[in-house]
């Protein structure tokens, strides 16, 4: 297009300077008359090429640009009138063109000195670099029918001027005829593939959209196997806090957590891999499938099914030995990114004895990291699946071991106004034998003070902090419990005078399963236990501790007892 262009630019300027110069080549031959021809055709032929690679070439118009335009423009003129007064008579005084010439060469010269071309890929000027090439052909043909029109007007042209002008025109008219056909072919040609290619994109979009659905449909059912699994491992966990044979499952619990946690973190692991797989490249690995060739989808399967199978035992020492070797033969094949095609091929169970086999003398070798990548990624899909279901398969065995052994069919309780301080006496009535003969136990505490809460959860909050009190002083010493009302809470303070806690461990305390007593004394759950429970009333708990002694402070939202709103609502009554 751009040649064809070009020709009619060259075609315009050549006719307009016969034109010029044929009324006046009396005495001067044709041999004489083309090096005159020459140079001003040759300069504005240059300027003229100069503003058609503009859009052509979707250059910036800077100032060396124009400068390079204007002064070869300018020389070709100047050009062009020194040689049509030379025709008639050797010009008395060029004074006036001698200075175009000058200048033109200056702002010539000046466009050389700082030429530094620059792309303009502004999308705006995109499109009007694209209106002008199609309005060029447009504008050549308008401006060859005024040319026609004024050779056969005027009068007093000489018949070679006509000649020359309508053939001229000619020239360029059928110019941009043979442009603008070979535009509207390349137009309809690229009509017509981007509708094959939207009809190919469509058939693929739609197989690969089923392929996604009866993918996610199964992942589905796998996710909501694991959000099954955990909410028994949840409700597991609660029977197990509930329980009275909390402190045998205590010790179960120790030999079992291993069984829980691996499934559970391979779960979350696996889901995570087939959540990033989903969320980032999935569209990507499938439009690569799709434009994988016969051959390389041959490739693809082999790889893609030992990518999905699952090991049941994984050596690290044997798995690097293997990937070494993987390396060195794919670069002894010549494969580029040796190593990390090793890496991608030993993840997916690839053998060296398979490499040898198989690549040694594969002919696209380049393709096989991208064709690994995708196997890789979608057979990760699978394992993560399969990965679930047996993990999913296990913690349901051990927490249905765990209900088996400590389900206790009971409801939850509802909050209602609680009476810290009958709870407080109440356990210390259990503990009386444990304490009655070297403990002392000083009490502050009101007549009543309400809390709003779990009667049943917050008795086994003060069994522990009182039995630990009591454990930590050697059962000897004193304990100070108060009860104070602080705006709209109940803070509850229990203080033993034991040697306190050590400062290693004071960031462990509330941690499940630690405890400072001897194997078989205690479970470690008891002040994990006490910690939920008070979260679960909006509470807080909390300790201080020196050498002198240990206070754990418990602080709960206030309630009034019903009875007391009930006498208050009938002394207003009255």
């Amino acid at each position: 297009m751009a040649a064809l262009d070009a020709l009619g630019l060259i075609t315009a300027v050549l006719t307009f300077s016969l034109a010029l110069y044929l009324p006046q080549r009396e005495g001067v031959g044709i041999a004489q008359l083309l090096p005159l021809i020459n140079h001003p055709v040759s300069f504005l032929t240059a300027a003229a090429l100069g503003i058609l690679l503009i859009p052509v070439l979707r250059l910036q118009p800077n100032k060396s640009w124009l400068s390079f335009i204007v002064g070869m423009g300018g020389s070709g003129f100047c050009w062009l009138l020194w040689n049509a007064l030379f025709i008639v008579e050797i010009p008395p005084d060029g004074t006036v063109l001698n200075a175009g010439f000058s200048i033109s060469t200056l702002i010539l010269g000046y466009g050389v000195w700082t030429w530094e071309p620059k792309l303009n890929d502004h999308p705006i000027w995109g499109r009007r670099f694209e209106a002008a090439l199609r309005l060029l052909p447009l504008f050549e043909v308008v401006a060859s029918s005024v040319t026609i029109v004024l050779a056969g007007t005027l009068s007093g042209l000489p018949e070679g001027v006509r000649i020359v002008a309508w053939t001229g025109t000619t020239i360029v008219v059928l110019i941009a005829s043979v442009r603008q056909t070979l535009l509207v072919k390349e137009m309809t040609d690229a009509e017509q593939e981007i509708r094959l290619v939207n009809e190919g994109l469509e058939e693929i979009v739609a197989k690969r959209t089923e392929e996604l659905r009866t993918v996610n449909q199964y992942l589905i059912s796998k996710n909501e196997q694991v959000i099954r699994a955990i909410a028994n491992l949840k409700n597991a966990q609660k029977q197990l806090v509930r329980s009275e044979k909390m402190a045998v499952l205590g010790q179960l619990v120790a030999g079992i957590a291993h069984e829980l946690n691996t499934p559970l973190g391979a779960i979350v692991s696996s889901n995570e891999a087939i959540q990033l797989v989903l969320s980032n490249s999935w569209e990507g690995l499938l439009r690569n499938y799709s434009d994988f060739t016969e051959d390389e989808k041959v490739i693809w399967e082999k790889l893609f099914s030992k990518g999905i199978t699952l090991r049941e035992f994984y050596d690290t020492r044997e798995e690097r030995t293997k990937r070494k070797k993987i390396a060195i033969l794919l670069n002894d094949f010549g494969f580029s990114e040796a190593t990390r095609l090793a890496d991608i091929l030993t993840d997916l169970g690839i053998h060296p004895d398979y490499v040898l086999e198989n690549f040694k003398y594969l002919s696209q070798k380049e393709r096989l990291l991208l064709i690994a990548q995708n196997a890789l990624s979608l057979s990760g899909l699978a394992r993560a699946s399969f990965t679930i279901e047996k993990a999913a398969e296990k913690a349901s065995l051990v927490i249905q071991a765990l209900k088996e052994y400590a389900y206790r069919d009971r409801s939850e309780t509802a909050m209602s106004p609680v009476d810290v301080r009958k709870q407080l006496e109440t356990v210390l009535t259990l503990y009386y034998s444990k304490y009655k003969t070297q403990v002392e136990i000083v009490r502050e505490m009101p007549e009543t003070s309400y809390v709003q809460g779990n009667a049943e959860s917050l008795t086994q909050v003060w069994t522990n902090l009182i039995g630990n009190a009591l454990y930590s002083m050697g059962y000897k010493g004193k304990i100070e419990i108060s009860c104070k009302r602080v705006s709209t809470t109940w803070e509850v303070a229990i203080k033993d005078s034991g040697a306190g806690i050590e400062e290693s461990i004071k960031d462990r305390i509330f941690e499940p399963f630690f405890t400072t007593k001897p194997s078989g004394a205690g479970t470690g759950l008891g002040l994990d236990i006490c910690r939920r429970i008070i979260e679960d009333h909006n509470g807080k708990i909390y300790f201080e501790t020196s050498k002198e002694g240990t206070t754990f402070f418990v602080i709960l939202p206030a309630s009034e007892p019903v009875l007391q709103k009930l006498e208050t609502q009938i002394s207003k009554n009255q």
